[in-house]
């Protein structure tokens, strides 16, 4: 084997290594361990993370619905039919790999 390739080898072996020991190093924290949260707590704060999404959807839907009634009637009636076209389009279909990986 030529010295380059067994070069890029190693490296590749190392990276491997270090990559492992950062995702065991990590999973393995006892931080998770030790502290314990009361239930009532937990819940407390799911229901104001809940509240808040919902706050933030009504937000958005607000906005678009504005946005509908700027627009003139031929503007609507176009905005509509493409909606449907593209609802049926996508219909059964998966979401884009970069929302799957970056969603919360």
């Amino acid at each position: 084997m030529s010295k380059i390739i067994k070069f890029s080898l190693i490296r590749s072996l190392t990276h491997f290594v270090i990559l492992c020991f950062l995702f065991f190093s990590f999973s393995c924290s006892s931080t998770k361990r030790g502290s314990k949260i009361p239930k009532n707590k937990e819940k407390y704060t799911e229901q104001k993370i809940e509240e808040q999404k919902e706050k933030e959807r009504e937000a958005v839907e607000e906005l678009r619905e504005r946005h509908r009634e700027n627009q003139d009637k031929a503007t609507r009636k176009r905005m509509k039919r493409n909606e449907r076209r593209m609802k049926r389009k996508r219909k059964g279909k998966r979401l884009p790999f970069w929302k799957r990986w970056f969603r919360k």
